[in-house]
């Protein structure tokens, strides 16, 4: 298992190229903005894209350099999942629905790897289980990012801030 430790002083990119997979070679990069910079510039967005075009060219150069095939970018809109389709191996988005599925795969292309993260409470109360799911939602709902996929997958701002998960049991075009 390996570690990687972002106070260290190699660069990003040469400790990303030493994360082994488990058969000994490199594996695939994720590409992330580091929190503690998105929190200091809130009113940016959570990765903007020149700053996340400016880290792959970072990883194009570095020694050694992290191949484009070693990359997934998180990417939520079409937008980031346009760069990640010329930048990167593939993209991985949370929580979306199966027709913004079918969106992002379009935008892709047949040759990336779309990784589709969803959330799930396995309970046998309903009540409870909404309210364990409530408080991810509610959280990643308060990011810009996350509010803006939500939008565009149909969820109103209703949907949103509805105090329990209810209303996210289906999504919008597959209510009745």
């Amino acid at each position: 298992m390996s570690t990687l430790r972002l106070g260290a002083s190699r660069s990003g990119a040469e400790r990303v190229a030493d994360l082994p997979r488990r058969d000994g070679r490199a594996g695939a990069t994720g590409v992330f903005r580091r929190l503690a910079s998105w929190r200091a510039d809130r009113r940016s967005g959570p990765a903007r894209r020149d700053v996340l075009n400016d880290y792959l060219d970072r990883l194009d150069h570095a020694e050694p350099p992290v191949p484009t095939r070693r990359r997934i970018l998180a990417a939520l809109g079409p937008r980031k999942l346009e760069l990640a389709r010329h930048r990167s191996a593939g993209a991985i988005m949370l929580l979306a629905t199966d027709a913004y599925t079918r969106t992002a795969r379009r935008i892709l292309g047949n040759r990336h790897s779309l990784v589709i993260d969803q959330m799930l409470v396995l309970d046998t109360d309903a009540t409870r289980a909404r309210h364990t799911a409530r408080r991810p939602l509610r959280f990643l709902s308060g990011l810009r990012g996350y509010r803006a996929s939500f939008t565009r997958m149909g969820f109103t701002d209703t949907d949103i801030d509805a105090p329990e998960a209810s209303t996210w049991s289906a999504p919008p075009d597959e209510r009745r």
